[in-house]
Parts: C-alpha cells; structure tokens; sequence
C-alpha cells in the first residue's frame, strides 16, 4: 500500500513538472510574440510617417496641386525661424525667388506656423519680400497664419499684401526678449568662487555667474528696444492704415486670437490657403508647394518641434475638446 502511494506521488510530480514547464514555454512563446508585434506596428507607422513625408512632402493637409496650370506658389515658415531650422532665411529667401520667377504662379503665399525666432532673419526676410513685390507688382503675395504667428514669424507675414488668420490663431507678439538666470547668490550658499579673466570691461556683460550691473542692464535694455523699434517700424510700414491705433498695448508683446487681431488690423480676413488660392486664381483651389527640400527626419523632427513649442506657448490658451 505504501509502494503504490510512492509511486502516485512521483507520477504527480512528474506531471506538475511537465506542466510548468510547457506553461513557462507557453508564456516565453507570447512575450516573443507580443515583441514581435510590438516591431512590427513601431515598423509600420515609421514607414506610414516617411512615406507621407515624402509623398506629401510635409504635412498632408493640402494636396500638392498642378504645377503645370496657374496656381498659387506656398511656402512654409514653420518653427523657429534662425539658422539651420526649417525656416532659415538662407533657404526661404531663394524658394521665394523662384516661386515669383515663376510665371504660371499667379500669387504666393506663406504659411506661417511660427513662435519666432531671429529678428536677423526675420528682417532678411522682410526686406526681400518687399523687394519682389515691387519687382512683381502683379503678383499678390498672401500670408496664413495657422495655429500661431508670433515676434519674428509676423514680422514677416507683416510684408505680405494680405494676411489670413483662424479665428483661434494666435497673432502678434510684437515685442523683443532676452533672459537668463543669476546663479551668484547659490554659489555664495555653496561656497563657489567665480573666476574669469578678460580683456575688456563689459565682455562678460551676460554672465550669469557675476552680480547683475546696473548699467550693464542699462544698456542691455536700450539694445532690445532699439530692435523692438526697428520691429514696430517695419510693421507700420507693412500695415500702413490698416493698423487700428486706437489699441495702446497693440506693440507691448501681447498675443492676440486671429478674430481680435483683425479688429486691430494685424490681420485682414478669416481663411486658410484655399481661400488664399481662391480669392487670386478667380474661385479655383491649385496650391504648389514650393518650400526648399529638407532632410525627411530633420523635417519630421522640426515640425514635431513646432507643435512642442505651440503647446507651450498656447498653455493659457482655451481648448474644446
């Protein structure tokens, strides 16, 4: 009787043992699977991505139309507008000569989607769109302003003939900033001395390790309203009596929604690129794209940067969701 029970309970044994280890080869065989799925779909939407890029050549808002029958020449200005970005000024500039040297583009237009960036580029810019609108006086030059036209980005769209605006766009900024962070009274707290060595009194003017100047602020301040001031003039130059006076704060840095900023007169008419397309080729819808070619990853990066940069400059903004 003993004999049999022994035996039961190594024939138990066995079994339990035979079947947790088919249930771990079970489970190692789902991870794998689970893992393999996962690569999959990671695979899937990075080619998804790329060949919309590269069909759409960027966002796959508006199809490209016919490049062979008048149509409506855009270009973007997306993200910060400086050097070695999307929108840098080196690459905009002869996309907009090529786009007025064209003759079956019978307008152009900028679509702007821009926190701003360098007033260097942004008056490079500006200068060169009044150059060919007086090269070109027959052909129209619109700006879009889409979720957000600010600083350096409407410096620009303020040299166009017209500009478009949602009605929850965010428009304006006139203003110029400069900031960084003093660091003296920590390093007291911790016992660190600052050290530097130079030729020239004010060369280490924005140190952020030294004590603040009074006239090192002085100064500094005065720098950034003499650009502010060049701002301000070339919007007034771009506007002329569009611009509503009536509003103090309308050159303070405020943003304003695209429906206010046409009560201002910082935007002429609610629309979009097709109603840009629309209003110059008599009714009809034929966009180009004519926006200077960029790597597809730096493209997808920039513009990833663009909606990153918008969320945060739109985190007092209202949403429906």
């Amino acid at each position: 009787m003993s004999e049999e029970n022994e035996n039961t309970i190594t024939l138990d044994k066995d079994l339990i043992k035979g079947v947790l280890l088919g249930t771990a080869k079970e489970l190692q065989e789902q991870r794998k699977s689970r893992r393999r799925w996962l690569v999959f779909k990671i695979s899937l939407f990075v080619i998804f991505i790329a060949s919309a890029y590269i069909v759409g050549g960027g966002k796959i808002s508006y199809k490209n139309g016919d490049k062979n029958q008048p149509h409506i020449a855009y270009i973007k200005i997306y993200g910060p507008i400086m050097s070695d970005q999307l929108a840098d000024a080196n690459q905009i500039i002869p996309a907009l000569r090529q786009a007025f040297n064209t003759s079956l583009a019978k307008g152009v237009v900028l679509r702007i989607n821009s926190p701003g960036g360098s007033p260097v580029h942004a008056g490079r810019l500006y200068k060169e769109i009044k150059k060919l609108r007086k090269e070109f006086p027959d052909k129209p030059m619109h700006a879009v302003i889409e979720d957000l036209g600010a600083s350096a980005a409407y410096y620009i769209a303020a040299a166009t003939d017209k500009i478009y605006v949602d009605q929850a766009s965010m428009v304006g900024s006139i203003g110029v900033i400069s900031s960084n962070f003093g660091f003296t009274e920590l390093m007291k707290k911790v016992g660190i001395e600052r050290r530097i060595y130079l030729s020239g009194s004010n060369k280490a003017l924005m140190d952020p390790y030294l004590p603040a100047q009074p006239h090192i602020q002085k100064y500094w301040t005065e720098m950034l309203s003499e650009i502010h001031l060049q701002f301000i003039d070339a919007v007034k130059e771009g506007r002329g009596d569009r611009l509503n006076t009536d509003y103090p704060d309308i050159f303070s840095g405020l943003i304003w929604t695209g429906a206010k900023s046409i009560e201002m007169g910082l935007a002429d008419n609610l629309g979009d690129l097709s109603d840009a397309s629309q209003e110059i080729l008599d009714g009809e819808i034929n966009t180009v794209d004519y926006s200077p070619p960029v790597d597809i990853f730096k493209r997808f990066a920039n513009e990833s940067r663009v909606q990153i940069m918008a969320l945060f400059a739109a985190s007092n903004k209202p949403y429906l969701f």
